[in-house]
């Protein structure tokens, strides 16, 4: 009987769950706001997402840097050089994180939110928000456009097999993982590992250089050997 009770206990939990879900997704498809960190530039105000003027200055200026430089890591050393932090949250349950510098990845996410140009979000679909967006549609699909061109090229490189250091060497400089890459000239593919660390914040960060792939791969063999 007891463990009927625990059976039919976590099903009704499950069935709960499933509606909550349901709520969720039905609400983001009307483009409501449903919860979760408040994006940068927006408060929340009676369930509903109101531009904060002072907050969405910065991310007008982020979109306008973008694209003007074609770079996240441009962006984000601006931004952090005008002393333009992320946004400070704090959780139902009162915890607070505190904003902080700006990193590449952060400048990323920002330009790729649809929730910037006025839509909801809602796994891979977008739909129009009750929410007046920050910038113009037309300015959003110009960032995306640009992200889409810098980022395919790393996706690919980054299913290249050829490096088999990938995930084991580290910079001696700071500790971090190294990423791949590569470059081609006259027909010719130059191949590499680059400090993460340099590469998300640049050179400032770290001084490692970049190293020859085959370089480094060819003296590991060795030593193995």
């Amino acid at each position: 009987e007891g463990a009927l009770k625990e059976v039919l206990a976590e099903v009704e939990r499950e069935m709960i769950a499933e509606r909550t879900r349901d709520k969720v997704a039905a609400a983001r498809r009307r483009g409501k706001w449903t919860g979760g960190p408040v994006p940068i530039g927006y408060d929340v105000v009676e369930k509903k997402l109101i531009i904060n003027e002072l907050e969405a200055e910065t991310l007008r200026e982020m979109y306008r840097l973008y694209l003007a430089k074609r770079s996240a890591l441009t962006v984000m050393k601006t931004l952090n050089r005008q002393g333009r932090a992320t946004k400070r949250h704090v959780s139902n349950n009162g915890r607070v994180r505190q904003s902080r510098a700006w990193s590449k990845d952060a400048v990323l996410r920002t330009l790729k939110n649809p929730i910037y140009c006025g839509l909801m979000p809602y796994k891979d679909e977008v739909h129009p928000g009750e929410h007046e967006g920050i910038v113009s549609e037309s300015l959003f699909g110009q960032a995306q456009a640009i992200v889409d061109g810098n980022t395919g090229a790393k996706r690919k490189r980054a299913r290249n097999p050829d490096y088999i250091l990938r995930g084991i060497i580290r910079c001696e400089c700071c500790g971090a993982a190294f990423t791949t890459a590569s470059t081609r000239k006259n027909g010719t593919e130059f191949r590499y590992y680059r400090c993460v660390t340099r590469d998300k914040q640049g050179r400032e960060a770290c001084p490692s250089k970049p190293l020859p792939a085959q370089a480094i791969e060819d003296f590991v063999t060795a030593r193995i050997r």
